[in-house]
């Protein structure tokens, strides 16, 4: 993580709220409704999962970047390959999870009770 962020030249803060806001918008591509989506934001195993997936993925990045010629690339570039090699997250879910997820949502019946008095 540190080994990302000095390439990128960004703050730990800046990072991780880039991280975070990543695993928002996945959660938000695949949720059902607001209330799926706010399952899936709070889901441990999910998150877990979505974080292993996210450090291969920086792993990846950090193995084109890291050459004798990382030198020749501006930050700006350099955040625009770790966008691009990360982004590709959006095409990775873990069916089971999702499915799990899902199922354990007991479908509650609300009963409206009108008290006219």
């Amino acid at each position: 993580m540190k080994d990302i962020i000095n390439i990128l030249e960004l703050q730990t803060s800046d990072y991780l709220q880039l991280v975070f806001e990543s695993y928002m918008q996945w959660c938000e591509l695949y949720s059902l409704n607001a209330r799926d989506y706010q399952k899936l934001l709070i889901n441990d195993r999910l998150y877990t999962w979505y974080m292993r997936t996210y450090r291969s993925l920086e792993l990846e990045f950090y193995k084109q970047v890291n050459t004798p010629d990382i030198y020749h690339f501006s930050t700006k570039e350099l955040n625009k390959i770790y966008d691009n090699t990360t982004m590709s997250i959006g095409g990775y879910y873990p069916k089971s999870i999702l499915r799990n997820l899902r199922k354990q949502t007991p479908k509650v019946k609300s009963k409206t009770i009108f008290n006219l008095n």
